[in-house]
């Protein structure tokens, strides 16, 4: 059930309602007995991260993410590895800074060996106000 939860938040995130969002996770977090080592874990704090990042908020959002990532690494949960390494690259992007070499090419490893060809951006480009449209996959 709570990974079901943790999916509306994001799909919440992707239809830039990033407060939404945000309130959900917290209520999940607040009602749920998630331990560190839950594989939901690593997903509560990403999506978290995600809505930060949505409302301006980048060093939090950067923590989550980061905290994600350490998450997913000592779950050996490649798929959750592969997308909080594709965050911090758009964090970094978003900023207009160059992300970290060996992030894109840990995430370019973990996309190809997990098949995974794209997927959605998480952040209008830094020049624009607003969220694109959601693409269709």
């Amino acid at each position: 059930m709570v990974a079901v939860e943790i999916s509306i938040a994001e799909t919440l995130v992707y239809a830039g309602e990033a407060e939404e969002a945000l309130a959900r996770i917290d209520d999940i977090a607040a009602s749920s007995h998630i331990r560190d080592a839950d594989a939901s874990a690593s997903a509560l704090v990403r999506v978290r991260g995600y809505a930060l990042a949505l409302l301006g908020r980048a060093v939090s959002a950067q923590d989550a993410v980061d905290t994600s990532l350490r998450a997913a690494r000592q779950r050996d949960d490649r798929y959750g590895e592969a997308l909080a390494t594709d965050a911090l690259i758009q964090l970094a992007e978003n900023r207009g800074q160059l992300a970290d070499p060996g992030l894109v090419t840990r995430r370019d490893e973990l996309f190809r060996a997990l098949g995974i060809s794209a997927i959605p951006a998480l952040l209008p480009p830094a020049s624009s106000s607003e969220a694109g449209p959601i693409p269709d996959w």
